[in-house]
């Protein structure tokens, strides 16, 4: 009768550990990253509208410097809410993210080469904005841009 109480019980923890583990595991592979790309999305939502602020502020000033200016500005508050409390790891920021700091990086190539670089971040200033329509269109969620391979016949 003892090593059959004894049997059940180490059973029950058994299972009540195996439990646990499960759902820790359940946790981090389904909920977390649904909650983590939701927090990021959100995020996408938000700096582009301070990028987009940054572009309406800009297109009223009449020096092409302080549009600039005024561009990037909207660009490094749009990066301030990816580091602000409760966002993800850097590294879980989708592509807009580093797509709004490849933008305020060219902000020292206005200082160093002017006319020069103006293209270059038109280009990118069009690029981002793009990014913006579509993350809006998709409720801040970045869409899969990966093409899918296609397998090709082999003789």
């Amino acid at each position: 009768m003892q090593n059959k109480k004894f049997a059940i019980i180490v059973t029950a923890s058994i299972t009540v550990v195996a439990a646990l583990i499960g759902a820790v595991v359940y946790y981090g592979a389904v909920i977390q990253p649904k909650e983590i790309a939701a927090r990021v999305a959100q995020n996408n939502l938000a700096a582009c509208d301070h990028f987009e602020a940054g572009v309406a502020k800009g297109l009223k000033e009449a020096k092409q410097a302080d549009f600039f200016a005024d561009v990037f500005q909207g660009t490094k508050d749009g990066l301030d809410v990816y580091l602000s409390k409760g966002s993800p790891a850097l590294e879980a920021n989708g592509e807009f993210y580093w797509e709004l700091l490849d933008l305020v990086q060219m902000e020292s190539a206005i200082t160093d080469y002017g006319q020069l670089a103006y293209d270059q971040v038109g280009e990118e200033i069009a690029l981002v904005k793009m990014a913006c329509g579509v993350l809006k269109e998709n409720k801040g969620y970045e869409p899969n841009i990966q093409p899918t391979a296609t397998p090709t016949p082999t003789n």
